[in-house]
């Protein structure tokens, strides 16, 4: 704005021209005087113009540079990556509170060795390769005996499963262990295994009374008091009992087979194959009477029309 007064003035101080012709001059002065004055205008207004625009932009410019100054470290530290190579270890609290174990680096300050051996165990390559060599050696005991069973060769295949059992616990094979030691009428190995339920948590119900099962159809004759014992801790449903009798039944002990299959019944009465045992057993002890009577309550449970006929026929003869 002083820019327009100061011109203003200028105009005023000036004198009249002495042209010939005056009329033109005048005219002449005030075109001149009237362009001055828009000239002086537009300068001020592009400088206002600019003063509002660039002043702002510099006062961020000289605050951002000052902060810059007084806080250098916030703007230069940066955060210490989790992961990092092989070649470096950083020694920070990151790494000391992290849970990855990495390799010891090739060369490293003695602080750096010190956080080393707080996250690095060194591999045992000794103990890796003889359990490799263990497992090897466990399947090959597995493969021979699986073809000496395959061959009918079961004392073979007794050895085999043991020797691999010596390296390996593995359930599958205790289990065809179990039934072999069962069909070869070893009691005593079967005793060893099935007196320890704590130490064979796997073994239950339906395994032992399998087991059993498979010992009635060996030819062993002798006496199974102390493997009865012990199997019979594993009874909750009248399974065990159930293979008990079947075992006795075919060694013609019928009062220990009653016995047995009355266990059964009484743990199941519902059961149809327990209840069937049972009357059989009794008809065959001469309890025709009671006999009777579980072969009638067998037509009213859920059974096939063929084994229903097969009753009747029962009860026809019993009369």
């Amino acid at each position: 704005m002083s820019i327009i007064f100061d011109n203003l003035k200028k105009v005023k101080k000036r004198q009249p021209s002495t042209s010939v012709y005056p009329i033109i001059n005048v005219k002449r002065k005030k075109n001149k005087t009237f362009l001055i004055l828009i000239a002086s205008l537009v300068i001020a207004i592009i400088a206002l113009i600019s003063f509002v625009i660039f002043t702002p932009i510099e006062k961020y410019k000289t605050t951002a540079v000052a902060e810059q100054k007084e806080k250098p470290e916030k703007q230069t530290k940066t955060e210490v990556p989790i992961s990092y190579s092989r070649t470096t270890l950083p020694s920070t609290e990151v790494e000391l509170k992290s849970n990855k174990q990495e390799p010891l680096p090739e060369k490293s300050t003695s602080k750096n060795k010190i956080l080393a051996t707080k996250t690095y165990v060194q591999p045992k390559k000794e103990s890796t390769k003889v359990s490799l060599d263990i497992e090897k050696e466990f399947k090959s005991y597995l493969v021979k005996g699986d073809e000496a069973y395959l061959k009918g060769d079961l004392e073979k295949a007794i050895n085999m499963y043991e020797k691999a059992l010596r390296l390996k616990e593995d359930i599958p094979t205790y289990m065809t262990l179990l039934s072999i030691y069962a069909l070869t009428g070893k009691v005593k190995k079967l005793e060893q295994i099935l007196k320890y339920p704590d130490l064979y948590p796997w073994l239950d119900e339906d395994i032992v009374a399998i087991t059993i099962k498979n010992l009635a159809e060996s030819n062993f004759k002798g006496d199974i008091s102390s493997l009865e014992k012990v199997a019979l801790q594993y009874d909750k449903k009248g399974r065990v009992h159930q293979a008990l009798g079947a075992f006795y039944e075919k060694r013609n002990k019928l009062a220990l087979a009653l016995h047995h299959y009355k266990q059964a019944y009484e743990k199941n009465p519902e059961n149809p194959d327990y209840t069937y045992k049972f009357a059989q057993i009794l008809q065959r002890t001469g309890d025709k009477v009671s006999a009777k009577q579980l072969y009638e309550k067998l037509l009213d449970m859920d059974v096939d029309t063929i084994f229903k006929k097969k009753i009747k026929v029962i009860l026809k003869k019993l009369g």
